[in-house]
């Protein structure tokens, strides 16, 4: 949770459209870490995250801070399985949900040495900022799994296999589900 607190000392991120006037950094850090845990982005630690510094504005003399823009986001989507694995995995009922729920973040809670998973860091953000949670999953409850596939169905064939993509979609509906199953269990 400071980590959060200090997402309250930036801006929302530059040019974004803000759901709300009062957003800060905090509330776009939430947004980004529901996207790890859709993703299984399993590399967002201190250098994956900015500060974009802005001198725009009536105060051309004073610099403005705002979150950057998500980056570095290749550490996902099991990017480290092997290719059998996955195959594996495809054909047993519960296995990508199981590699899901282990997938870890490169959050360590206060004093200990082991990792959260992504969808717990994520939880903890969303409890701390449940308002802004609810309109990022709201967000994605409108993604369609049509819509993902179609997406990474862009990418170059010399760049992946239909099996690496089969995962992926897979995986990305397995999270969204846990994702969405959670959401009413935010209080405003």
């Amino acid at each position: 949770q400071r980590f959060l607190q200090e997402g309250e000392k930036v801006g929302y991120p530059h040019n974004w459209e803000k759901p709300s006037s009062e957003w800060t950094g905090a509330q776009a850090m939430v947004g980004y870490l529901m996207f790890d845990a859709w993703i299984n982005n399993t590399e967002r630690h201190e250098q994956n995250w900015g500060i974009v510094l802005h001198k725009a504005g009536p105060d051309v003399g004073k610099v403005r801070h705002f979150l950057a823009p998500l980056f570095d986001n290749s550490s996902c989507l099991g990017w480290t399985l092997p290719e059998q694995k996955k195959v594996e995995m495809l054909k047993t009922f519960g296995s990508i949900t199981e590699y899901a729920v282990k997938s870890e973040s490169e959050f360590y809670p206060e004093g200990k040495t082991y990792r959260l998973s992504t969808f717990v860091a994520f939880k903890i953000a969303a409890f701390a900022y449940p308002g802004a949670a609810k309109v990022w999953l709201k967000m994605l409850s409108g993604i369609k799994k049509e819509e993902t596939a179609h997406l990474l169905n862009r990418i170059p064939t010399a760049l992946t296999s239909p099996i690496e993509l089969e995962f992926a979609v897979e995986l990305l509906k397995v999270n969204q589900r846990r994702l969405l199953e959670f959401g009413p269990t935010l209080r405003t």
